[in-house]
Protein backbone atom coordinates (compact mmCIF):
# COMPACT_ATOMS: atom_id res chain seq x y z
CA UNK A 1 0.00 0.00 0.00
CA UNK A 2 1.75 3.54 -1.14
CA UNK A 3 1.58 5.67 1.75
CA UNK A 4 -0.53 8.94 1.73
CA UNK A 5 1.25 12.31 2.19
CA UNK A 6 1.62 14.17 5.07
CA UNK A 7 -0.74 17.06 5.65
CA UNK A 8 2.57 19.09 6.05
CA UNK A 9 4.02 18.07 2.93
CA UNK A 10 5.16 21.10 1.19
CA UNK A 11 6.78 22.76 4.16
CA UNK A 12 8.37 19.24 5.05
CA UNK A 13 10.05 19.23 1.72
CA UNK A 14 11.26 22.68 1.74
CA UNK A 15 12.60 21.82 5.05
CA UNK A 16 14.35 18.95 3.75
CA UNK A 17 16.04 20.70 1.24
CA UNK A 18 17.37 22.73 3.80
CA UNK A 19 19.88 20.54 4.93
CA UNK A 20 21.47 20.30 1.60
CA UNK A 21 21.73 16.39 2.39
CA UNK A 22 20.50 14.63 -0.76
CA UNK A 23 22.65 12.60 -3.01
CA UNK A 24 25.59 13.66 -0.84
CA UNK A 25 28.44 11.41 -0.28
CA UNK A 26 28.69 8.40 2.77
CA UNK A 27 30.05 10.04 5.71
CA UNK A 28 31.74 7.97 8.60
CA UNK A 29 29.30 10.00 11.24
CA UNK A 30 26.06 8.44 9.85
CA UNK A 31 27.34 5.13 8.94
CA UNK A 32 28.47 4.99 12.88
CA UNK A 33 24.66 5.36 13.89
CA UNK A 34 23.32 2.64 12.06
CA UNK A 35 26.09 0.43 12.91
CA UNK A 36 25.16 1.33 16.40
CA UNK A 37 21.28 0.70 15.61
CA UNK A 38 21.93 -2.52 14.24
CA UNK A 39 23.94 -4.05 17.74
CA UNK A 40 21.89 -2.82 19.82
CA UNK A 41 18.46 -3.99 18.23
CA UNK A 42 20.10 -7.04 17.12
CA UNK A 43 19.18 -6.74 13.53
CA UNK A 44 20.73 -7.37 10.20
CA UNK A 45 19.65 -4.43 8.40
CA UNK A 46 19.70 -0.67 9.27
CA UNK A 47 18.86 2.34 7.46
CA UNK A 48 18.84 6.20 7.80
CA UNK A 49 16.43 7.12 4.86
CA UNK A 50 15.20 10.39 3.84
CA UNK A 51 12.05 10.72 2.01
CA UNK A 52 12.23 13.07 -0.70
CA UNK A 53 9.06 13.99 -3.18
CA UNK A 54 9.20 10.58 -5.45
CA UNK A 55 11.36 8.74 -3.64
CA UNK A 56 13.44 7.11 -0.64
CA UNK A 57 17.26 8.40 -0.32
CA UNK A 58 19.94 6.61 1.99
CA UNK A 59 22.16 8.63 3.73
CA UNK A 60 23.50 5.58 5.66
CA UNK A 61 23.01 1.51 4.66
CA UNK A 62 24.35 -1.28 6.91
CA UNK A 63 23.56 -5.07 5.98
CA UNK A 64 22.36 -4.41 2.01
CA UNK A 65 24.01 -3.54 -1.27
CA UNK A 66 26.35 -0.72 -0.43
CA UNK A 67 25.35 0.35 -3.85
CA UNK A 68 21.95 1.19 -2.96
CA UNK A 69 21.26 4.87 -2.33
CA UNK A 70 17.33 5.17 -3.31
CA UNK A 71 14.48 3.58 -4.10
CA UNK A 72 10.77 4.80 -5.47
CA UNK A 73 8.72 6.45 -2.14
CA UNK A 74 5.83 4.31 -3.11
CA UNK A 75 7.62 1.20 -1.93
CA UNK A 76 9.38 3.12 1.23
CA UNK A 77 8.86 1.50 4.36
CA UNK A 78 9.76 4.86 5.85
CA UNK A 79 7.34 6.87 4.19
CA UNK A 80 4.40 5.23 6.32
CA UNK A 81 6.91 5.84 9.58
CA UNK A 82 6.70 9.86 9.10
CA UNK A 83 3.02 10.22 9.15
CA UNK A 84 3.27 9.64 12.94
CA UNK A 85 6.31 11.77 13.83
CA UNK A 86 6.28 11.64 17.74
CA UNK A 87 6.19 7.72 17.69
CA UNK A 88 8.14 5.21 16.49
CA UNK A 89 6.68 2.92 13.49
CA UNK A 90 6.91 -1.16 15.15
CA UNK A 91 5.95 -3.82 12.85
CA UNK A 92 6.64 -7.45 14.05
CA UNK A 93 5.58 -9.03 10.91
CA UNK A 94 4.67 -7.42 7.98
CA UNK A 95 3.43 -10.23 6.10
CA UNK A 96 0.51 -9.70 8.23
CA UNK A 97 0.24 -5.84 7.92
CA UNK A 98 -2.21 -4.37 5.19
CA UNK A 99 0.44 -1.59 4.62
CA UNK A 100 3.15 -3.92 3.99
CA UNK A 101 1.67 -7.10 2.40
CA UNK A 102 1.88 -6.18 -0.81
CA UNK A 103 5.27 -4.15 -0.91
CA UNK A 104 7.91 -6.01 -3.09
CA UNK A 105 10.53 -5.84 -0.42
CA UNK A 106 8.08 -7.86 1.82
CA UNK A 107 6.92 -10.66 -1.01
CA UNK A 108 9.96 -10.63 -3.28
CA UNK A 109 14.18 -10.46 -2.21
CA UNK A 110 15.11 -9.89 0.50
CA UNK A 111 11.53 -10.85 1.97
CA UNK A 112 11.91 -8.42 4.82
CA UNK A 113 9.36 -9.40 7.70
CA UNK A 114 10.39 -7.29 10.54
CA UNK A 115 10.47 -3.08 10.73
CA UNK A 116 10.78 -0.84 13.38
CA UNK A 117 11.71 2.64 12.69
CA UNK A 118 12.26 6.21 13.82
CA UNK A 119 11.13 9.42 12.71
CA UNK A 120 14.37 11.95 12.01
CA UNK A 121 12.50 15.43 13.60
CA UNK A 122 13.59 18.55 12.84
CA UNK A 123 13.29 21.57 15.39
CA UNK A 124 10.86 22.36 12.82
CA UNK A 125 8.98 19.49 13.82
CA UNK A 126 9.27 18.26 10.35
CA UNK A 127 9.79 14.04 9.70
CA UNK A 128 12.06 14.45 7.14
CA UNK A 129 13.03 10.13 7.29
CA UNK A 130 13.84 7.75 9.63
CA UNK A 131 16.64 5.94 11.22
CA UNK A 132 15.34 2.19 11.09
CA UNK A 133 16.23 -1.32 11.64
CA UNK A 134 14.89 -5.01 9.72
CA UNK A 135 14.66 -8.22 9.70
CA UNK A 136 13.93 -11.42 7.60
CA UNK A 137 11.73 -12.38 10.59
CA UNK A 138 9.46 -11.94 13.08
CA UNK A 139 10.65 -10.35 16.14
CA UNK A 140 9.83 -7.17 18.27
CA UNK A 141 11.95 -4.60 20.56
CA UNK A 142 12.34 -4.11 24.11
CA UNK A 143 11.69 -0.70 25.46
CA UNK A 144 14.75 0.34 26.27
CA UNK A 145 16.00 -0.93 22.39
CA UNK A 146 13.03 1.69 21.62
CA UNK A 147 14.40 3.96 23.61
CA UNK A 148 18.09 3.35 22.13
CA UNK A 149 16.82 4.17 18.73
CA UNK A 150 14.79 7.14 19.56
CA UNK A 151 18.07 8.75 20.78
CA UNK A 152 19.89 7.62 17.94
CA UNK A 153 17.34 9.64 15.67
CA UNK A 154 18.00 12.68 17.73
CA UNK A 155 21.62 12.03 17.15
CA UNK A 156 21.64 12.25 13.37
CA UNK A 157 19.06 15.58 13.56
CA UNK A 158 21.95 16.87 15.22
CA UNK A 159 24.41 15.57 12.68
CA UNK A 160 22.20 17.47 10.14
CA UNK A 161 22.09 20.28 12.09
CA UNK A 162 25.52 20.67 12.45
CA UNK A 163 26.45 19.59 8.71
CA UNK A 164 23.78 22.55 7.82
CA UNK A 165 25.78 25.16 10.21
CA UNK A 166 29.04 23.84 8.78
CA UNK A 167 28.19 24.70 5.47
CA UNK A 168 26.56 27.98 5.79
CA UNK A 169 29.91 29.11 7.72
CA UNK A 170 32.02 28.05 4.87
CA UNK A 171 29.60 29.96 2.76
CA UNK A 172 29.96 32.95 4.98
CA UNK A 173 33.86 32.65 4.78
CA UNK A 174 33.93 32.48 1.68
CA UNK A 175 31.94 35.88 0.87
CA UNK A 176 33.34 37.52 3.43
CA UNK A 177 37.00 36.33 2.00
CA UNK A 178 35.15 37.95 -1.86
CA UNK A 179 34.16 40.67 -0.06
CA UNK A 180 37.37 41.42 1.72
CA UNK A 181 39.61 40.83 -1.38
CA UNK A 182 37.36 42.92 -2.97
CA UNK A 183 37.42 45.46 -0.75
CA UNK A 184 41.54 45.56 -0.68
CA UNK A 185 41.73 45.49 -4.14
CA UNK A 186 39.53 48.65 -4.60
CA UNK A 187 41.40 50.50 -1.86
CA UNK A 188 44.61 49.98 -3.45
CA UNK A 189 43.04 50.98 -6.96
CA UNK A 190 41.45 54.08 -5.28
CA UNK A 191 44.38 54.99 -3.35
CA UNK A 192 46.89 54.50 -6.39
CA UNK A 193 44.18 57.16 -8.31
CA UNK A 194 44.38 59.05 -5.69
CA UNK A 195 47.88 60.21 -4.86
CA UNK A 196 49.32 61.00 -8.43
CA UNK A 197 46.39 64.21 -8.35
CA UNK A 198 47.27 64.70 -4.81
CA UNK A 199 50.67 65.07 -5.72
CA UNK A 200 50.50 67.20 -9.18
CA UNK A 201 48.06 69.54 -6.50
CA UNK A 202 51.00 69.20 -4.37
CA UNK A 203 53.74 70.21 -6.73
CA UNK A 204 52.02 73.02 -8.69
CA UNK A 205 51.52 74.75 -5.26
CA UNK A 206 55.35 74.37 -4.65
CA UNK A 207 55.57 75.95 -8.36
CA UNK A 208 53.36 78.74 -7.42
CA UNK A 209 55.04 79.49 -4.16
CA UNK A 210 58.34 79.37 -5.93
CA UNK A 211 57.65 81.48 -9.22
CA UNK A 212 54.23 83.59 -8.61
CA UNK A 213 54.88 84.30 -4.82
CA UNK A 214 55.54 87.71 -5.50
CA UNK A 215 52.30 88.63 -7.26
CA UNK A 216 50.40 87.50 -4.69
CA UNK A 217 49.02 89.32 -0.83
CA UNK A 218 49.46 88.01 2.05
CA UNK A 219 45.96 86.40 2.07
CA UNK A 220 46.69 84.38 -1.18
CA UNK A 221 50.00 83.52 0.39
CA UNK A 222 48.39 81.83 3.37
CA UNK A 223 45.91 80.13 1.13
CA UNK A 224 48.63 78.58 -0.85
CA UNK A 225 50.47 77.70 2.49
CA UNK A 226 46.55 75.96 3.35
CA UNK A 227 46.28 74.40 -0.33
CA UNK A 228 49.96 72.83 0.45
CA UNK A 229 49.28 71.55 3.69
CA UNK A 230 45.85 69.89 2.56
CA UNK A 231 47.27 68.33 0.10
CA UNK A 232 49.87 66.79 2.08
CA UNK A 233 47.42 65.68 4.68
CA UNK A 234 45.46 64.41 2.02
CA UNK A 235 48.19 61.95 0.57
CA UNK A 236 48.59 61.05 4.32
CA UNK A 237 45.56 59.85 4.40
CA UNK A 238 45.46 58.07 1.32
CA UNK A 239 48.79 56.55 2.56
CA UNK A 240 46.84 55.14 5.53
CA UNK A 241 44.28 53.43 3.75
CA UNK A 242 46.84 51.76 2.15
CA UNK A 243 48.83 50.46 4.78
CA UNK A 244 45.49 49.11 6.70
CA UNK A 245 44.56 47.49 3.57
CA UNK A 246 47.71 45.67 3.38
CA UNK A 247 48.67 45.14 6.69
CA UNK A 248 46.19 42.28 7.45
CA UNK A 249 48.03 39.87 4.43
CA UNK A 250 49.26 36.72 5.53
CA UNK A 251 49.00 36.76 9.36
CA UNK A 252 47.61 33.13 9.20
CA UNK A 253 50.58 32.39 6.94
CA UNK A 254 52.76 33.33 9.69
CA UNK A 255 52.65 31.73 12.89
CA UNK A 256 55.77 30.57 14.66
CA UNK A 257 58.07 30.65 17.53
CA UNK A 258 58.38 34.83 17.79
CA UNK A 259 62.06 36.22 19.33
CA UNK A 260 61.10 39.53 20.48
CA UNK A 261 64.58 40.56 21.14
CA UNK A 262 65.31 40.06 17.46
CA UNK A 263 62.15 41.86 16.64
CA UNK A 264 62.74 45.04 18.82
CA UNK A 265 66.37 44.72 17.62
CA UNK A 266 65.50 44.79 14.42
CA UNK A 267 62.84 47.87 14.72
CA UNK A 268 65.08 49.87 16.05
CA UNK A 269 67.38 49.83 13.42
CA UNK A 270 64.53 50.76 11.17
CA UNK A 271 62.51 53.35 13.55
CA UNK A 272 66.73 54.69 13.90
CA UNK A 273 65.81 56.91 17.08
CA UNK A 274 67.24 60.36 17.06
CA UNK A 275 70.05 60.88 19.65
CA UNK A 276 68.97 60.39 23.83
CA UNK A 277 66.10 58.04 22.73
CA UNK A 278 66.25 54.86 23.61
CA UNK A 279 64.49 51.50 22.94
CA UNK A 280 64.37 48.83 25.64
CA UNK A 281 63.04 45.25 26.09
CA UNK A 282 62.49 44.71 30.02
CA UNK A 283 60.13 41.45 29.26
CA UNK A 284 60.65 38.72 31.32
CA UNK A 285 59.69 36.27 28.61
CA UNK A 286 61.22 36.66 25.45
CA UNK A 287 59.46 34.58 22.93
CA UNK A 288 56.00 33.42 22.02
CA UNK A 289 54.05 31.65 19.93
CA UNK A 290 52.16 34.04 17.43
CA UNK A 291 52.17 35.05 13.74
CA UNK A 292 56.05 37.15 13.84
CA UNK A 293 54.35 39.84 11.05
CA UNK A 294 51.34 40.64 13.45
CA UNK A 295 53.84 41.37 16.35
CA UNK A 296 56.37 43.27 14.28
CA UNK A 297 53.37 45.74 13.23
CA UNK A 298 51.75 46.14 16.25
CA UNK A 299 55.29 46.93 17.72
CA UNK A 300 56.71 48.99 15.07
CA UNK A 301 52.96 51.06 15.36
CA UNK A 302 53.63 51.39 19.35
CA UNK A 303 56.97 52.19 19.39
CA UNK A 304 56.63 54.62 16.14
CA UNK A 305 53.85 56.65 17.65
CA UNK A 306 56.02 56.97 21.15
CA UNK A 307 59.01 58.34 19.28
CA UNK A 308 56.94 60.49 17.03
CA UNK A 309 54.52 61.88 19.22
CA UNK A 310 57.37 62.91 21.96
CA UNK A 311 57.57 66.35 23.33
CA UNK A 312 61.10 65.24 25.35
CA UNK A 313 64.64 64.74 23.72
CA UNK A 314 65.58 62.07 26.09
CA UNK A 315 62.44 59.10 25.23
CA UNK A 316 62.44 56.56 26.34
CA UNK A 317 60.44 53.46 25.04
CA UNK A 318 60.34 50.36 27.42
CA UNK A 319 58.81 47.02 25.89
CA UNK A 320 57.92 44.41 28.34
CA UNK A 321 56.36 40.67 27.92
CA UNK A 322 54.97 38.34 30.91
CA UNK A 323 52.69 35.67 31.34
CA UNK A 324 49.84 35.99 33.17
CA UNK A 325 47.97 32.20 33.32
CA UNK A 326 46.90 31.69 29.57
CA UNK A 327 47.84 34.78 28.33
CA UNK A 328 50.62 36.93 27.36
CA UNK A 329 50.66 40.62 28.05
CA UNK A 330 53.26 42.68 25.56
CA UNK A 331 53.32 46.20 27.29
CA UNK A 332 54.69 49.32 25.66
CA UNK A 333 55.31 52.16 27.98
CA UNK A 334 57.02 56.00 26.94
CA UNK A 335 58.11 58.90 29.37
CA UNK A 336 55.97 60.84 26.42
CA UNK A 337 53.37 64.14 26.67
CA UNK A 338 50.26 61.83 27.52
CA UNK A 339 47.16 61.92 26.31
CA UNK A 340 43.66 63.06 28.07
CA UNK A 341 41.20 60.78 30.17
CA UNK A 342 38.89 62.28 27.51
CA UNK A 343 40.30 61.20 24.25
CA UNK A 344 41.54 57.58 25.10
CA UNK A 345 38.47 55.71 23.63
CA UNK A 346 39.29 57.34 20.39
CA UNK A 347 42.40 57.18 19.94
CA UNK A 348 41.85 53.33 18.34
CA UNK A 349 39.75 55.21 15.20
CA UNK A 350 40.64 55.28 11.78
CA UNK A 351 42.54 58.56 11.41
CA UNK A 352 41.81 59.81 14.81
CA UNK A 353 45.25 61.58 16.50
CA UNK A 354 45.47 63.34 19.02
CA UNK A 355 48.55 65.87 18.70
CA UNK A 356 50.62 66.80 15.77
CA UNK A 357 53.55 64.48 14.69
CA UNK A 358 57.24 65.11 14.37
CA UNK A 359 57.76 65.81 10.76
CA UNK A 360 53.69 66.67 10.49
CA UNK A 361 52.84 63.43 9.22
CA UNK A 362 50.17 60.71 11.28
CA UNK A 363 46.51 60.32 10.82
CA UNK A 364 45.68 57.98 13.57
CA UNK A 365 45.82 54.68 10.95
CA UNK A 366 48.43 52.97 13.00
CA UNK A 367 46.32 52.26 16.41
CA UNK A 368 43.59 51.11 14.20
CA UNK A 369 45.90 48.64 12.61
CA UNK A 370 47.17 47.38 16.19
CA UNK A 371 43.55 46.95 17.17
CA UNK A 372 42.45 45.27 14.42
CA UNK A 373 46.03 42.49 14.56
CA UNK A 374 45.31 41.98 18.33
CA UNK A 375 41.66 40.91 17.51
CA UNK A 376 42.73 38.83 14.65
CA UNK A 377 44.84 36.91 16.71
CA UNK A 378 42.44 36.56 19.79
CA UNK A 379 43.54 39.32 21.86
CA UNK A 380 42.81 42.76 22.72
CA UNK A 381 44.75 46.26 23.17
CA UNK A 382 44.33 48.68 26.08
CA UNK A 383 45.82 51.70 27.01
CA UNK A 384 46.62 53.72 30.17
CA UNK A 385 48.13 57.03 30.38
CA UNK A 386 48.42 60.28 32.29
CA UNK A 387 49.36 63.84 31.28
CA UNK A 388 52.80 64.35 31.29
CA UNK A 389 53.85 61.68 32.25
CA UNK A 390 53.44 58.43 29.33
CA UNK A 391 51.15 55.98 28.18
CA UNK A 392 51.53 52.41 28.28
CA UNK A 393 49.63 50.19 25.63
CA UNK A 394 48.88 46.76 26.75
CA UNK A 395 48.72 43.68 24.09
CA UNK A 396 46.67 40.97 25.42
CA UNK A 397 47.30 37.38 23.49
CA UNK A 398 46.67 33.90 24.33
CA UNK A 399 49.63 32.20 24.90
Amino acid sequence: MKAQLPKNELARLENLRRYNILDSDREQEYDDLTFIASQICGAPVSMISLIDKDRQWYKSTLGVDPDLRETGRDIAFCAHSILDPEHPTVVKDMRSDDRFADNPFVVGSPRAVFYAGVPLLTREGYALGTICVLDLQPRELTEDQLDALRRLSRQVVKLLELRQALQQTEAKHNQLEWSHNNLKEFCQLVAHDLKAPLRSIQQYTELLREDHQDCLNEDGLKMLGTLGALSADAREMVQGVLRYSVAFNGLDDNIGRVDLHAVIDTLSKRLQPSAGSRIEFVGEVSHLQTSELAIEHILQNLIGNALKFSDKTDTLVRVSCTKAGSKYEIGVADNGPGIAEEELRKVFSMFYTTAPAKGGEGHGVGLTIVKRMAEMLGGTVSLSSTVGTGSVFTVTLEA
